[in-house]
């Protein structure tokens, strides 16, 4: 059981860690234009997980 926690909480730090990566591309190529819902979606991805 904690063996099962151990990798479920390694999986969902290198996901999200993913996704900050990503969104950080994502907001260095789109500047300024997106990033209030980009933020807001990574929130709600975030409480999601």
């Amino acid at each position: 059981y904690a063996i099962a926690c151990a990798s479920l909480a390694i999986a969902a730090s290198s996901l999200s860690i993913i996704l900050l990566w990503l969104a950080g591309a994502y907001l260095y190529i789109r500047r300024r234009r997106l990033a209030i819902h980009f933020v807001s979606l990574l929130a709600a991805l975030t409480m999601f997980i």
